[in-house]
């Protein structure tokens, strides 16, 4: 549509592609990272019901964390093909929108997370690491821009995606300049205002692989050729 076409850049691929590694890196599996925020939030007393008033930050706190992270691997693992069933059904420009939306809500949980709210903690590192994985196979479709050389810009975009861990580590060695709660509300807007850009200005709603029923067969896709034109 209009927004498939309204940016027509002579390095259009190259720009998306680095503006898709800055959001990877940013804005997406950074709960990799929680052990730096541990420390952190045992201070706040995010689960300290685990501890008796007499034992502060005891072993069965901090397995609390450990805990949460097993769970939002696991939820991952289960739902993250929802999100490949969803992609199919209505394009990838919908699928990052909703992405998008989900990493904002849990990342602003992350922010709220407090000894009165620890169970937050769970819930929001599921949101995060779901909406995070939703938004890295959306754009993965960006290597669709570059047929030679496909599976090297997969693993750029995996790479920037496994190494968004940094973020929590940032925060945790900055947090006596701002607070955690501060750092992760600017970590959630900043995502969401990107994320929505990326989504309508990067994104096309359907790849040349993924086109729907109703489409055209040789719509415009993301700069792969379809298969019956290069078997000719």
């Amino acid at each position: 549509g209009r927004l498939n076409s309204c940016c027509q850049w002579r390095h259009k691929r190259w720009i998306i592609l680095v503006a898709a590694l800055f959001e990877l890196f940013w804005f997406s599996g950074y709960n990799y990272g929680y052990n730096a925020l541990i420390p952190i939030y045992m201070k706040l007393g995010v689960f300290a019901y685990q501890c008796s008033p007499t034992e502060p930050n005891c072993p069965a706190q901090e397995g609390m964390f450990h805990n949460a992270f097993i769970v939002w691997v696991v939820v991952q693992m289960c739902l993250v093909t929802g999100a490949g069933f969803l992609m199919d059904r209505v394009g990838l420009r919908v699928l990052k929108l909703i992405a998008v939306g989900v990493f904002f809500v849990g990342t602003l949980m992350f922010a709220f997370t407090s000894r009165d709210s620890s169970a937050l903690f769970f819930v929001a590192g599921i949101f995060v690491s779901l909406s995070s994985v939703s938004s890295l196979i959306c754009n993965h479709q960006i290597s669709s821009m570059f047929p030679s050389s496909r599976g090297f810009v997969v693993s750029l975009l995996s790479g920037a995606f496994d190494s968004s861990g940094f973020v929590t580590f940032l925060i945790g060695k900055t947090v006596h300049l701002i607070s955690l709660q501060n750092s992760f509300v600017i970590l959630a807007c900043c995502a969401l205002v990107y994320g929505i850009c990326m989504s309508l200005f990067a994104l096309k709603q359907w790849s040349s692989e993924m086109n729907p029923e109703g489409e055209q067969k040789n719509a415009e896709g993301m700069g792969i050729p379809e298969k019956e034109d290069e078997m000719k």
